[in-house]
């Protein structure tokens, strides 16, 4: 059986990996949730939503088992819902599960997840911060990779298209790699923060966010690829390392400038 964590993360307002909230006792869950036991009895699932709450809180346990899992659509089309707190204990969030929650703004998922369905947030249109544990479709790095296919992008050349105009802030907070093209033409994109413990960066993983002003790599990074931050035209990059390493590619920077050895201010 899987073990229930007592940690919360909230899309709207919430989690913040720079200053989190102070630690509080968390609230009932929320009336009008559906809850169905997997067959086998050890574990529930989220599938519908009927109540009327607009800041929504999921419970981490159901009939004495986690919930692990919001299913595809649970919160379709949930207009006027501006926050959901989800649970630590969820591992897996089903397609379009919060498609058209339109008045949702800053989406935070936790570090339990294993697997998000796709276009799990097509049709939320005003978000403007997200704080998710990995790009793409899965911990491990399987399946798509790209930053848009949450939003309903089929392709890393379609994130222009499919991430909402108005996000700002990208937190990453449990992977140790940025896939390959991942981040590809996130234009509107001002802040990215990546893990403490990141090891690799890919091939154009920012390409063309051109207008991220800075970002921070921190010195467990270890192999960067090829124009990971080509045509980041406003960008400064500072990097805690002293020098160049050897597993960097030549052209990873694209000749935007470096601060070496930054330790922050």
């Amino acid at each position: 059986m899987l073990a229930v964590a007592t940690a919360w993360c909230v899309l709207a307002v919430g989690c913040n990996k720079e200053s989190a909230p102070p630690a509080q006792t968390p609230s009932a869950p929320t009336q009008g949730i559906v809850y169905e036991l997997s067959a086998d009895g050890t574990y529930a699932k989220v599938i519908d939503y009927t109540g009327t709450e607009t800041d929504v809180r999921i419970a981490a346990t159901y009939e004495n088992v986690p919930v692990v899992r919001i299913e595809d659509s649970a919160f379709y089309g949930q207009r006027e819902m501006t926050s959901v707190v989800i649970p630590d204990s969820v591992t897996e969030i089903g397609d379009s599960a919060f498609y058209n929650c339109s008045a949702l703004k800053n989406i935070v998922l936790p570090d339990s997840l294993e697997t998000v369905g796709y276009s799990v947030f097509g049709g939320c249109e005003v978000v403007a911060e997200i704080t998710l544990p990995f790009a793409g479709e899965s911990a491990d790095g399987t399946g798509n990779t790209h930053f848009g296919y949450l939003f309903g992008a089929n392709s890393y050349e379609e994130n222009v298209d499919f991430v909402p105009q108005t996000l700002r802030t990208v937190t990453i907070t449990a992977t140790k790699s940025i896939p390959d093209w991942a981040f590809f033409e996130c234009r509107n994109v001002t802040k990215v923060i990546l893990p403490d413990d990141l090891e690799s960066i890919g091939v154009s993983a920012f390409r063309m966010c051109d207008q991220l002003p800075s970002v921070f790599i921190p010195e467990s990074v270890t192999t960067i690829g090829k124009y990971a931050f080509a045509y980041c035209y406003s960008i400064t990059i500072y990097c805690e390392v002293e020098s160049k390493p050897i597993d960097w590619d030549v052209s990873w920077n694209y000749d935007f400038p470096v601060v070496w050895g930054y330790a922050g201010e």
